[in-house]
């Protein structure tokens, strides 16, 4: 079944139908169902807009400046390596992360992976996650406070062993077929054998960005400006909202210091619990905002490295690698409004519905998943730029699920289709 999915799908791709390829990745002996169920593991809580949030500021961006086409900013350099969260509902931690990566890096210069552990044992949501580092006065690096989740395809059972195989089989024919698809130009990107591919197959508050009508560059790509640290998995931890909360927070901080450091994750799900996160279960990119401003801290990754699952809170030892003032939301379901914020604060904290098996098994292209909500949003990203290719406007984003996933561990997400995915619903940055 999966393969033939993939099949077709990649000979739509290959005939322009499909704007994005599939493949046969780790995620393709997974059900959609078992993908839902074991990946997001209630990665972010139910969203609330109208909840309030003390340390949240809006962003008010600056008039007449000129628009890019496409942001990237791997290409400079604010967005770590790809990380894998692994079966934890992590991502808010991952999210969280990714985006104070960036952030610090902005502010330093100096790009370092944080902590999406610490997050993850203190639960919760990408903007709890920040809450956490605010009051944590900083997170650890990833280094220091390691991602800790086991990656183990040891089945409890030989008949598991085989129900594991045979769905991996299904999915591997949907990962062929829906490549043909891409092959042909039907479907505009590939899919793959993820690390789900055994298995079958929320949201944000704070204060608003509001885009001014500046001009933008066409192409944006933090990466390639050292604003964004090297892909990492969050294991099987929902602990995305930490990665995605660093990512944005290293880019910051390179903006200002003009130093990457890696931010500890690790430490936004170990000790941003009271913030309303919950660790391996989930959380807030905002929250971990929350957290690090009221602790003053988050430490780097080297000091406090990711463990990839809950464990007890331990910030008070640790290279101190990013601050945060605060954060600030882009005007819910603004594209616009977001790619400004992209191309002219750096990588952002964004919050996407990731539930389809197009997405657990994409390998490459620009993704367009027609059934994606705007609204069910499950998994914390970082946006760390933009484009256009082939026509077709993408946005460029950094997952926390390692390498093997996607476009080693980078997607490029339909941008201008409605805020497909919901990529612009629930989007932030850390004040540094």
């Amino acid at each position: 079944m999966t393969r033939k999915m993939v099949l077709v799908h990649n000979m739509l791709a290959d005939q322009g139908i499909k704007s994005y390829r599939l493949g046969m990745n780790y995620f393709a002996d997974m059900s959609n169902q078992e993908y839902r169920e074991t990946v997001f593991k209630g990665c972010l809580r139910s969203f609330n807009r109208t909840k309030k949030h003390s340390a949240a500021t809006y962003h008010q961006p600056a008039g007449g400046a000129v628009q890019q086409d496409i942001v990237d900013w791997r290409k400079k350099g604010y967005v770590t390596e790809v990380k894998d969260q692994m079966q934890c509902g992590s991502c808010w931690a991952f999210s969280a992360t990714g985006s104070l990566e960036g952030q610090p890096f902005r502010k330093t210069g100096k790009l370092i992976s944080l902590s999406e552990q610490q997050l993850s044992d203190n639960g919760g949501w990408i903007n709890k996650a920040f809450d956490y580092i605010i009051s944590n006065n900083g997170i650890d690096t990833e280094e220091s406070y390691p991602y800790e989740d086991i990656v183990s395809k040891i089945y409890k059972s030989a008949v598991e062993e085989i129900q594991r195989k045979m769905i991996w089989m299904e999915n591997h024919k949907l990962v062929l077929k829906h490549n043909m698809q891409a092959n042909q130009g039907i479907k505009s990107f590939r899919l793959g054998m993820t690390y789900f591919a055994d298995m079958q197959g929320h949201r944000l508050a704070g204060p608003t960005f509001l885009r001014g009508g500046a001009v933008l560059p066409k192409t944006v790509d933090w990466i390639k400006e050292g604003y964004v640290t090297e892909v990492k998995d969050q294991q099987e931890c929902g602990s995305s909202w930490a990665f995605s909360a660093t990512g944005s927070l290293e880019g910051q901080t390179r903006k200002k210091t003009g130093k990457l450091v890696s931010l500890r994750k690790q430490q936004l799900v170990d000790c941003s619990w009271k913030y309303g996160n919950f660790g391996c279960m989930g959380g807030l990119m905002n929250t971990a905002f929350e957290y690090i401003k009221e602790n003053n801290r988050i430490y780097t990754e080297e000091s406090y490295p990711y463990e990839g699952k809950d464990d007890n809170c331990r910030f008070n030892s640790g290279t101190v690698g990013a601050t945060c003032n605060g954060y600030v939301n882009i005007n819910s379901g603004d594209e616009k409004a977001l790619q400004e914020a992209v191309a002219f604060i750096g990588p952002i904290s964004v919050a996407i519905d990731a539930a389809h098996i197009s997405f657990q098994l994409y390998k490459s292209g620009i993704y367009d998943e027609p059934d994606c909500s705007s609204t069910e949003l499950d998994h914390g990203v970082l946006a760390v730029g933009y484009g256009r290719k082939q026509k077709k406007d993408y946005w460029l984003v950094k997952n926390s699920w390692g390498l093997d996933w996607g476009d080693k561990g980078y997607i490029k997400m339909s941008r201008n289709k409605n805020n497909q995915c919901g990529i612009a619903t629930n989007a932030s940055y850390p004040l540094v």
